[in-house]
C-alpha cells in the first residue's frame, strides 16, 4: 500500500516538473526570462537530475547575454544619432564604433559610422575653406592699403569656391573704390576756391559729420591698425575702415595738389577780380603762403594772428588757406571734445600741414557714421 502511495506521489511530482518545464520553455521563447528562470528553479528542486533542466538553464543564460548585447547596441545607436543631430560628429563616430563592436553585422551601425565620418570630413573641409578665405581677405586688404586696388580686386574675384566673407569684402572694396572715383571726378570739375567757399555750420554730435570723403586725412593710429587682429564679428567693419582711410588719403593728396594753384591765385584778389578773403593778419601787398589744416574727427578751426589783429578766420576741416608770414593761434573746437589750441609759424616756405587727433576719438564710430552700420 505504501509503495503504491509512493509511486503515485512520484508520478504527481513528475507531472508538475514537466508542466513547469513546459511553461518555462514558453516564457523563454517570449523573452520573459525571469519567469522562466523561476519555473526551472522549482523543477530543479524536485528533479535535479533531469537533462531538460540543464538545457533550459543554459538557454536562459544565453538569452540574458543576448538581451544585454541588444541593450548595448540600442544605446550606442541612440548616442550616435544624437551626436549627428547635435553636430557632435566625434561623439557620433565613437558611438557607431561601439555599436559595431557589439554587433559587427549591424547595418544601422555601419550606416551611422559612414555618416559620422562624412560629416567630420565635410567639417574639416569647411574649416580649411574659412581659413583660406580669411587669408585671402587679409592679403587683399594689404594690397588695397598699399594703394593697389586693382590687385586687391583681382585677388578677391579669383577666389574659388565662393565664400560669404570674401563676397562681402569684395562688395565693400568695390563700393569704396567707386566712391573714391566719384570724389576725384567731382573735385576735378569743381573750381570753387576752398578758402572763400561758404562753410557749413558744425553739425550736432550724433549726426553724420560733414566729412569731405575726398580730402579727409586719417589719424596715425587709424593708419597703423591691422585688420587681421579684428574679431570676426566686427571684421567687415574693420575692412571697410581700412579701405575708406586708404581712399580718402589718396584723394586728399590729389585734391591738395590741384587746389594749391587756385588758393595761391585767388586768396587775396584785387577788387576787380572779386573781394579778397578776410584772413587774420591781412596786409596789403603781403606775400601769402599756403597752410593745410585737418583734424580727426572734424572740427571748427578759428585762426587768429598773434600780432594783435582782431581779424579771425573760421573754417570747418578739412581746408587749406593762404596766410601772410607770421605767428598764428589755431583753436580746434568740437562739440564732443574739449577745445585744443595750437600755434603755427607761417614762413616764406609755408608751413607743414597741421593735423590734430583728439584724445580718445572713436575711429570705429566715425567709420560707422560714414558707411552706415554693417
Amino acid at each position: 500500500m505504501l509503495a503504491l502511495l509512493e509511486r503515485a506521489h512520484e508520478a504527481a511530482a513528475d507531472s508538475r516538473v514537466r508542466s513547469w518545464l513546459s511553461d518555462a520553455e514558453g516564457h523563454l521563447s517570449r523573452g520573459v526570462v525571469t519567469q522562466a528562470e523561476l519555473l526551472v528553479e522549482q523543477a530543479r528542486q524536485l528533479r535535479p537530475e533531469l537533462e531538460e533542466i540543464r538545457r533550459l538553464e543554459s538557454a536562459i543564460v544565453q538569452r540574458r547575454r543576448d538581451q544585454e548585447r541588444s541593450r548595448q547596441l540600442k544605446s550606442a545607436i541612440v548616442r550616435a544619432r544624437s551626436g549627428l543631430r547635435e553636430r557632435a560628429f566625434d561623439v557620433a563616430l565613437q558611438a557607431a564604433k561601439d555599436a559595431l563592436a557589439v554587433d559587427p553585422d549591424s547595418a544601422e551601425a555601419s550606416e551611422l559610422e559612414r555618416a559620422a565620418m562624412s560629416a567630420i570630413e565635410e567639417q574639416r573641409t569647411r574649416e580649411r575653406h574659412d581659413r583660406d578665405a580669411d587669408s585671402v581677405i587679409q592679403e587683399a586688404t594689404q594690397w588695397a592699403h598699399d594703394g593697389d586696388g586693382a590687385a586687391a580686386l583681382h585677388l578677391l574675384e579669383s577666389f574659388t569656391p565662393p565664400h560669404p566673407r570674401v563676397t562681402a569684402a569684395l562688395a565693400a572694396l568695390r563700393e569704396e573704390l567707386a566712391k573714391t572715383t566719384t570724389a576725384l571726378d567731382t573735385t576735378a570739375v569743381g573750381d570753387t576756391d576752398v578758402a572763400s567757399a561758404p562753410q557749413p555750420a558744425p553739425p550736432q554730435w550724433g549726426a553724420t559729420p560733414p566729412v569731405n570723403r575726398s580730402a579727409a586725412v586719417p589719424g596715425p593710429e587709424s593708419e597703423s591698425r591691422r585688420i587681421s587682429s579684428a574679431k570676426p564679428t566686427v571684421w567687415y567693419v574693420a575692412v571697410a575702415a581700412e579701405l575708406l582711410l586708404l581712399a580718402v588719403t589718396v584723394s586728399w593728396r590729389l585734391w591738395s595738389g590741384r587746389q594749391e594753384s587756385q588758393v595761391a591765385g585767388t586768396a587775396n584778389t584785387s577788387p576787380s577780380g572779386g573781394p579778397g578773403v578776410p584772413t587774420p593778419g591781412n596786409a596789403v601787398g603781403a606775400e601769402r603762403h599756403r597752410l593745410e589744416i585737418n583734424a580727426v574727427p572734424w572740427v571748427s578751426v578759428r585762426i587768429q594772428s598773434t600780432r594783435g589783429s582782431d581779424e579771425t578766420l573760421e573754417r570747418t576741416t578739412p581746408f587749406a588757406v593762404s596766410l601772410p608770414a607770421g605767428e598764428y593761434r589755431l583753436e580746434f573746437r568740437h562739440p564732443a571734445f574739449p577745445s585744443v589750441d595750437r600755434s603755427v609759424t607761417v614762413g616764406s616756405g609755408g608751413a607743414a600741414p597741421v593735423l590734430v587727433s583728439f584724445p580718445g576719438v572713436d575711429i570705429d564710430r566715425i567709420v560707422a557714421d560714414v558707411l552706415g552700420e554693417e
